[in-house]
C-alpha cells in the first residue's frame, strides 16, 4: 500500500515534468553562432618549391621519412606517453562532469528518517511535557528549467568535452614532432660522432707522418706540437657529443614513459639519417584552421564560454521547483500504521529582486570573458599563420644553406688531399695541413648539422599545419558521441 503510493507520487511528479519539456520554455542568454569572422589569406607568402598535388596525407607525415624504427617510436608514444594519459583522464573527467549537468533534468530523490524525543518546561503549558516522535519517508525535489540555465549548463560542459579533445589532440601533434625531432638529433649526433672519430684517426695519421719527419730531421719539433694539440682538441669533443647523445636519449625514453636508458640498446646502431622527401603537402590556410587542433580548442573553448553567459543571466528571473514529501509520520503509536500516512506536494517560487546589481555584474562578468575567449581565438589563428610561415622560412633557407655546405666539404676535403701531398713533399709547412684539416672537420660537422635541421625544419612544417592526430586510434579514444 505504502509501495504503491510512492510510485504514484513519482509518476505524477515524472508526467508534470514532461509536461514542461514538451511545452517548452524560453532559453535565456546568446545562441553560440560560430567562431569570427576574420581576414584568411588564400595562400602562404612564403612559398617553397614542392609538389603541392603530392596525395600524401599530412595525418602520417611520418610515414614520408621511409624510417622504421621512427614509426615504432611514434606507435609505441601513442599508447605510453605519460603528458597523454593524462590528456585522455582530463576527457574523461569532463565527461563526468557533463554527467553531472545531465542529472539536473531528473527528480532528486532523498530518503528521510528521523526518531527524537524531547522534554519541555513544566511553565510551557501548551505542548505535553514529554513528547517523542518518528519521520520515516521521501523527499522529492526537481528545479523545472523554465528559462534555459540547466540547457546552457549543458551546452557549455559539452563544449567543453569537445575542448579536452582537441587539448589531446594538440598534446598529441606536439608529442609526435617533439619525438621525431629528438629522434632525429640522435641520428645527427651518431653522424657527427662518427666524423670526428674519423677526424681524430685521420689527425693520429698525421701526427705519425709529422714524427717520422722529424726523426728524419725534415722538419722541426715545432710541426710535431701542433699535431699534438690539434689531435687532443679534436679529442676533446668526442665527450661533449657523447654527453649530448646520452642525454637524448634519456630524453627519448621518457617521451615514451619509460625509464632513462630503456633505449641504449635499440638505437646504439648507428642508422643514417632518414631520408628528406622530395616534395611536401602545403595545406592553405583555411584547411590549417580546420586542422589545427589548439585552434579547434580555442574555439570550443568560446562555445563554451558564450553559453555561460546564458546561465548567469538566467539567474535574473524566477526559478520554479516541484518538491513534495511522501512518508510516515507518528508522535506515538505505530508509525507503520495506515493513520501515519503523511504527505505534501507543490512548487517553490525564488526570485531574487534585489542584490544591488550583484547578478548583472555577474552577467557583465561572462561578456567580458567572452570577449576574452574570442580575442584568444583570433591570437590563436594568427599564431598559428605565423607557425606556417617561419616553418616554411626555415626549410626553404636551411635547403639552400645544406647545398651550400655540400660544395665547401668537397672543396675543403681536396684542399686537405693537395695540402698534405705538398707537405710530404716538402712543397708547404704543416700549418697549411692543420688549417686544412680544421676547415674540413668544421664544414663536415656543419653538413651533417644541416642535414640534420632540415629534417627537423620539414618536421616542423607538418607540425604547424597541425598534421599528426587524426587517425584511427585518436578517434576511439576520443570520441564523445
Amino acid at each position: 500500500m505504502i509501495l504503491q503510493k510512492v510510485v504514484h507520487f513519482i509518476t505524477r511528479l515524472t508526467c508534470l515534468g514532461l509536461f514542461y519539456f514538451l511545452t517548452g520554455c524560453a532559453t535565456i542568454g546568446p545562441d553560440y553562432k560560430g567562431p569570427p569572422e576574420m581576414d584568411i589569406p588564400e595562400a602562404w607568402n612564403h612559398q617553397i618549391q614542392s609538389n603541392n598535388n603530392t596525395k600524401s596525407n599530412v595525418d602520417f607525415w611520418w610515414t614520408r621519412l621511409q624510417d622504421e624504427t621512427l614509426n615504432s617510436l611514434l606507435s609505441r608514444a601513442d599508447s605510453s606517453n605519460l603528458d597523454i594519459k593524462i590528456a585522455l583522464s582530463r576527457i574523461e573527467q569532463a565527461k563526468h562532469q557533463y554527467g553531472v549537468v545531465l542529472s539536473q533534468n531528473y527528480p532528486n530523490v532523498d530518503a528521510v528518517g528521523v526518531a527524537r524525543r524531547s522534554q519541555n518546561s513544566e511553565n510551557f503549558i501548551p505542548l505535553p511535557r514529554n513528547q517523542s516522535f518518528g519521520v520515516i519517508g521521501a523527499s522529492l525535489g526537481w528545479e523545472l528549467d523554465v528559462f534555459g540555465r540547466v540547457r546552457r549548463q549543458k551546452e557549455s560542459s559539452k563544449a567543453y568535452i569537445e575542448s579536452t579533445v582537441e587539448q589531446y589532440r594538440d598534446i598529441k601533434v606536439s608529442l609526435f614532432a617533439e619525438i621525431a625531432n629528438t629522434y632525429i638529433n640522435i641520428r645527427t649526433l651518431q653522424k657527427r660522432l662518427q666524423l670526428a672519430n674519423k677526424n681524430v684517426a685521420n689527425q693520429e695519421k698525421s701526427l705519425q707522418i709529422v714524427k717520422a719527419r722529424y726523426e728524419a730531421e725534415l722538419t722541426s719539433e715545432l710541426d710535431v706540437n701542433q699535431a699534438k694539440q690539434n689531435l687532443a682538441h679534436s679529442q676533446s669533443i668526442l665527450p661533449i657529443l657523447n654527453g649530448t647523445l646520452s642525454k637524448s636519449i634519456n630524453y627519448l625514453a621518457v617521451l615514451l614513459g619509460e625509464h632513462p636508458g630503456a633505449l641504449n640498446k635499440e638505437l646504439e646502431d648507428v642508422k643514417v639519417l632518414p631520408k628528406l622527401p622530395t616534395d611536401i603537402t602545403i595545406s592553405i590556410p583555411r584547411d590549417v584552421i580546420r586542422q589545427r587542433p589548439d585552434i579547434r580548442q580555442a574555439e570550443r573553448q568560446l562555445a563554451a564560454q558564450t553559453a555561460q553567459i546564458g546561465v548567469t543571466k538566467a539567474n535574473l528571473y524566477p526559478r520554479l521547483s516541484l518538491s513534495g514529501l511522501f512518508g510516515l509520520a507518528a508522535s506515538s503509536g505505530n508509525i507503520f500504521s495506515a493513520a501515519s500516512n503523511s504527505w505534501s506536494f507543490g512548487p517553490n517560487l525564488s526570485w531574487n529582486i534585489f542584490s544591488a546589481n550583484r547578478n548583472k555584474n555577474l552577467v557583465n562578468i561572462e561578456q567580458t570573458k567572452t570577449n576574452q575567449a574570442r580575442l584568444a581565438y583570433e591570437k590563436t589563428v594568427l599564431s598559428a599563420f605565423l607557425d606556417v610561415e617561419t616553418s616554411l622560412i626555415n626549410f626553404e633557407e636551411e635547403k639552400k644553406r645544406l647545398d651550400y655546405l655540400k660544395t665547401s666539404v668537397i672543396a675543403a676535403q681536396k684542399t686537405v688531399d693537395i695540402a698534405k701531398s705538398q707537405y710530404i713533399n716538402g712543397l708547404t709547412n704543416f700549418q697549411t695541413v692543420l688549417d686544412a684539416e680544421r676547415i674540413l672537420f668544421a664544414e663536415e660537422d656543419r653538413l651533417s648539422e644541416s642535414q640534420g635541421a632540415s629534417i627537423k625544419y620539414f618536421v616542423g612544417i607538418y607540425r604547424a599545419m597541425g598534421g599528426g592526430w587524426q587517425n584511427k586510434s585518436t578517434n576511439k579514444k576520443s570520441n564523445t558521441n
